[in-house]
């Protein structure tokens, strides 16, 4: 299901060139005269090292074997130059195998430019040396993509005779095969080896295989790597278009890939719909750019909806989750997700990426991977957060307050989403009529922290520092010290003439607490109210002192 929604995508939008040809960046051009000799060598990178992206001839895969391409491949097949080969017979044989592919091309399709090329490879070894004249074989690193042009003829791959050839050739041997494909289930040739894909988190930089079978203990029945999941070459090559469409970075610093959410340094959740993309910048905005505002119209919800979460493994990629959904549905548990988030009198929008580094140990870069997926998981699919996010949040929060106040806003909202979602009542702003005693008590101590500044000043830490954890968790042990210091704190903002309100505001809130209020134990949720409760009132003397 989720290759075929996949190769749907690339087919809707025109990411799989026509047969035999994919889309690369090129970072090299060898530039020849008609008689084959060489004019130039073209750096076509641009500022930022990247190749220009072209329509080529599709480059085999390979693993350890002798393949190459025709007319377009790495600088080892096209040249032979790789400085860090161990093996340079292996490098002959990888230019020897290229030069023997356009000698074959240049048999069955008369044309002046292939003739050209062929030219070039009789006389390779001077050639070779007029290109490293231009370029030093130390910068070589043998994986650049390089291919031909002719002068007055253009790129020797995008002449017609040559693209028809190579558009009969791929037919043929995509419809001469006897296994049904898994994707499109028609009979076709098995694919043996998938493209690559990159950026996918964990994985290698030069991208990793979705299917591979590279061991004997992984296959069965006497079938042989791909064999043993049967794919079309084309089935192949548009799913893995689609997913690196989805991960390739945008030119917006913000954002890591094009539709993707990062979760993490070990996962990346991608996303795509069956409706025109421009659906997509309203979840893009939710989850990565809160500063974005974007409206979703209803037109286009009954269209499907998927999420896929992918992370790395060296070679391989590793399908952690996949979920579907109509847009409409997704729509409706993004926007009650984003108001369970919500918190204080004017909320601040947090990216998924704050959320999971809000919940990140001390010295990590990201929360435990599963928690992560968990985060993002539940503006998706609509399912409350799980407890193990209220443990986590509120042991941040116990030791990390000096982490910034996005930092701890951002804690605060998942606090709050997951009291919601097991069905307590919070509200996003204080709410003086709340009937949980743990709530309250955190409103005291804010209070309490309040009249120890307005005595003493602006302190480098107070008694939410030193005391937050034990009045929150152990109640009866952390107050009655307190509160016995309350009335010197009192008495000495009284005499300096600072905000003599905050005594009415402790009694109010006293008057609001049940004789048992002070609990030996809180729960974990009673934990989270009480958090929720001192975040609510410290906003309260914020908005009070700004008056």
């Amino acid at each position: 299901m989720m290759l075929r929604a996949l190769a749907d995508l690339a087919a809707r939008e025109g990411l799989v060139p026509v047969h035999g040809h994919e889309r690369r960046p090129v970072d090299f051009e060898i530039a020849l005269d008609l008689a084959g000799r060489l004019v130039s060598l073209i750096d076509r990178r641009g500022q930022d090292g990247r190749g220009k992206e072209l329509v080529v001839p599709r480059i085999p895969g390979r693993t350890l074997a002798v393949v190459p391409g025709l007319l377009v491949d790495n600088s080892k097949y096209v040249l032979g130059v790789d400085p860090k080969a161990a093996n340079a017979e292996r490098s002959k044989r990888c230019v020897e195998a290229f030069a023997r592919s356009v000698r074959e091309l240049a048999v069955d399709v008369s044309d002046p430019a292939v003739v050209a090329v062929t030219q070039f490879y009789d006389h390779l070894d001077q050639h070779i040396e007029e290109v490293l004249a231009d370029r030093g074989i130390e910068a070589w690193t043998g994986s650049e993509v390089v291919l031909f042009s002719v002068d007055g003829l253009g790129l020797v791959h995008e002449r017609e005779l040559v693209r028809d050839w190579i558009v009969r050739r791929s037919r043929r041997a995509a419809t001469s095969g006897r296994s049904r494909c898994m994707v499109s289930g028609r009979f076709s040739t098995t694919t043996r080896l998938h493209p690559a894909i990159k950026r996918v988190p964990g994985a290698q930089a030069m991208g990793a295989m979705l299917v591979s079978f590279n061991a004997e203990a992984f296959s069965s029945q006497g079938l042989g790597q791909g064999e043993n999941a049967p794919m079309s070459q084309d089935a192949a090559i548009a799913y893995s278009s689609a997913l690196n469409y989805l991960l390739e970075r945008p030119s917006s610093p913000k954002r890591r890939h094009r539709y993707g959410v990062s979760l993490g340094e070990e996962s990346v959740a991608c996303y795509w719909t069956t409706a025109p993309t421009c659906a997509l910048s309203f979840f893009d905005a939710v989850w990565n750019d809160p500063t974005a505002e974007v409206e979703l119209g209803s037109e286009h919800d009954r269209e499907r909806f998927y999420v896929v979460t992918l992370s790395g493994n060296a070679a391989r990629v590793i399908v952690r989750g996949m979920f579907e959904s109509t847009l409409g549905q997704v729509r409706e548990n993004v926007d009650r997700y984003a108001g369970d988030l919500a918190i204080g009198l004017h909320p601040t929008r947090h990216s998924i990426r704050q959320l999971i580094s809000a919940l990140a140990p001390p010295g990590h870069a990201s929360a435990p991977p599963e928690l992560a997926a968990r985060v993002f998981a539940s503006s998706v699919d609509g399912q409350p957060l799980p407890r193990e996010i209220l443990r986590h949040a509120l042991l941040r929060l116990r030791t990390g307050w000096t982490d910034g106040p996005g930092v701890s806003a951002a804690r605060m909202a998942l606090i709050k989403a997951t009291l919601r979602g097991s069905g307590r009542d919070v509200t996003r702003s204080l709410k003086e009529s709340s009937c949980d005693p743990a709530y309250h008590l955190g409103r005291l101590f804010a209070a309490l922290e309040k009249a120890q500044l307005n005595a003493l000043g602006e302190m480098s830490s107070t008694i939410r520092d030193r005391h937050f954890g034990a009045a929150s968790t152990t109640p009866a042990t952390a107050f009655p010290s307190l509160l016995r210091a309350m009335p010197h704190h009192l008495e000495r903002a009284r005499d300096l003439r600072r905000d003599v309100r905050i005594a009415s505001t402790i009694a109010t809130i006293m008057e609001r607490l049940p004789s048992a209020a002070f609990a030996s134990v809180h729960a974990l949720e009673d934990q989270g109210l009480f958090a929720v409760g001192y975040y609510h009132q410290r906003e309260t003397f914020s908005v009070r002192k700004a008056s």
